[in-house]
């Protein structure tokens, strides 16, 4: 995942995307920042709809997690984005 991090922080979001897909993490709390990342990548990408699928997961078991509130964030704007604009 640290390989992952590093290629976001280079702006390089399909290579971070192709990494953090290859497989799941063992451990949940793991599992919910590769799936903040991923989702992170897609949005960088243009891909809303697929970020909105890991930001959601991240929001769902993210507990007390930073990047659950980030998720939430995400959404939230990204839905009166689209409220907005209809």
């Amino acid at each position: 995942m640290f390989i992952a991090e590093k290629l976001i922080l280079e702006k390089q979001y399909l290579k971070a995307e192709e990494l953090l897909s290859r497989d799941k993490e063992k451990f949940l709390y793991n599992e919910v920042i590769r799936n903040y990342l991923l989702g992170g990548c897609y949005d960088k990408l243009g891909e809303q709809e697929s970020a909105k699928k890991y930001m959601e997961y991240v929001k769902q078991y993210g507990n007390t997690m930073p990047c659950k509130k980030q998720a939430q964030e995400w959404l939230e704007t990204k839905l009166q984005g689209r409220l907005i604009s209809i």
